[in-house]
């Protein structure tokens, strides 16, 4: 029977979900009409209208119009391809539209904060939440991850397999999306900022900012919008920018100098900002005043964990750790990394959270374990003698560190025997250092950004574990 007012709403547990809409039993909407159905009849009348609104409207892109339908875009201009390898899926394995948006076949979802995950043990002992849920919500389904054994083999046949050479100046930060990560931000000092496809090796967009420079950069839970902070001198403030329209969405004002450490977290969109005034803010990414501050004594490096319930600072020789829900209270344990009081460069938490990474100015790289503190191993490199920043990453196990050094040369090193290889530059400043999420791959970022893959012909083997 057609019903002609407003469906009863319905406030039961959801049964079914088709795209953005929740389809429950009893009713279904097919424009403006409620037809009154079982359960079944619903899902397929949904279906149905979700097919023919795909048909009248085509696939979305992330940044505006779809491109020409072909079977592979083509590397960008700027941009080196060493034949030899090969960064993406293979192109018929994956359905046209995909292709045409751009985004990996894992990830082709609703860009909304995902439920967090189940903690480890550990957490609950360290926070007090329940090892079973976070921030108070379930899962709704459980993702098959997979986790990628590293080698110190695949190390040694790593090669240059992409090259962006198109850049006027030295990139000063870069970063990937915790989702959808085949894109990466880069941000340069010729004061411009580029959005990457590294999957089908293409430049997508270049914003630059002239007015208030671009040092550092980062993602949002949303791929569309950046935070980046400025270098101009006179703004300290950082800055929440739309890739799609090029303006700023919203401005975020309390540094009294130049921000040099940014981390955000994916699950709930808040973030931490170290900067050369001695001071740490806290922010929600959807207001524009600080939600809190913390004094250092020095210069800061900043990260929250994946899950957002912890963050850790580091200064001075220590790491000390907060519950970022009860940050005022001071760190719940400190971390001393021996005597190496050097200014604090990087830090950052393994996929796992179960390590800390730790790089100063000194030319030290220290792992920590995150929970009780433990030294697990400390390599030296060349140290820092200008303003740049030594970088190093964890690989995806998190049994593997790359790390740059200030010579310009690239190291890896194996967490439990060592050094594993090491590839000179003829640069004098250490480069940036990414591991490209789910990939077999990393980025180094100097006056070129580059790709490295490992030589398959090279490499009697690898371990891909589940």
């Amino acid at each position: 029977m057609v019903a002609r007012g407003p469906a009863v709403p319905y406030r039961g547990p959801v049964q079914a979900r088709h795209g953005p809409r929740a389809i429950v039993p009893g009713t279904a909407r097919l424009g403006s009409v409620h037809l009154s159905t079982d359960s079944a009849d619903a899902e397929a009348a949904c279906v149905a209208a979700s097919a023919t609104r795909r048909r009248r409207r085509g696939p979305r892109h992330l940044l505006g119009s779809p491109p020409a339908p072909s079977s592979r875009r083509s590397p960008s201009p700027g941009a080196l391809l060493l034949p030899s390898h090969t960064l993406a899926s293979d192109p018929e394995s994956i359905s046209p539209s995909r292709r045409r948006l751009g985004l990996d076949s894992r990830l082709l979802e609703e860009f909304a904060p995902s439920p967090a995950a189940d903690l480890h043990p550990s957490r609950e002992r360290r926070c007090g939440v329940p090892a079973a849920s976070a921030s108070g919500r379930e899962r709704e389904e459980r993702v098959t991850m997979v986790s990628m054994e590293v080698t110190d083999e695949m190390f040694k046949c790593m090669e240059v397999g992409l090259a962006f050479r198109d850049y006027n100046g030295r990139i000063s930060s870069m970063d990937f999306h915790s989702k959808a990560t085949n894109y990466l931000v880069t941000a340069c000092d010729d004061e411009s900022i580029r959005l990457y496809d590294i999957q089908n090796a293409v430049c997508l967009k270049t914003i630059n900012s002239k007015k208030y420079g671009v040092e550092l950069v980062c993602f949002t839970e949303n791929p569309t919008y950046v935070l980046h902070s400025s270098k101009n001198g006179w703004d300290d403030s950082l800055r929440l920018l739309s890739l799609v329209n090029n303006c700023f969405l919203r401005y975020f004002k309390g540094h009294l100098d130049r921000v040099v450490s940014i981390s955000l977290c994916s699950e709930n969109g808040n973030i931490l900002s170290g900067s050369l005034d001695r001071t740490v803010l806290l922010w929600d990414s959807r207001v524009e005043k600080a939600q809190g501050l913390l004094r250092v004594q020095g210069r800061p490096a900043v990260s929250y964990d994946d899950q957002g319930l912890v963050f850790a600072i580091a200064y001075g020789g220590y790491i000390r750790m907060f519950d970022a829900r009860n940050f005022e209270k001071g760190p719940f344990d400190i971390f001393s990394v021996g005597n190496d009081d050097s200014e604090a460069n990087v830090i950052k938490f393994s996929s796992d959270g179960r390590r800390l990474l730790l790089t100063t100015k000194a030319g030290r790289v220290h792992v920590l374990d995150s929970f009780h503190g433990n030294n697990i191993a400390t390599y030296n490199v060349k140290p820092v003698v200008s303003n740049s920043t030594l970088e190093a990453s964890f690989s995806p196990d998190g049994n593997h560190i790359i790390s740059g050094s200030g010579d310009g040369s690239v190291y890896a090193w194996n967490v439990r025997s060592g050094k594993v290889a090491r590839w000179g530059s003829t640069d004098s400043e250490p480069p940036l250092i990414r591991w490209a999420p789910g990939s077999l791959m990393f980025l180094t970022a100097s006056s070129e950004l580059s790709c490295w893959v490992p030589d398959l012909s090279k490499l009697g083997s690898f371990t891909v574990s589940k």
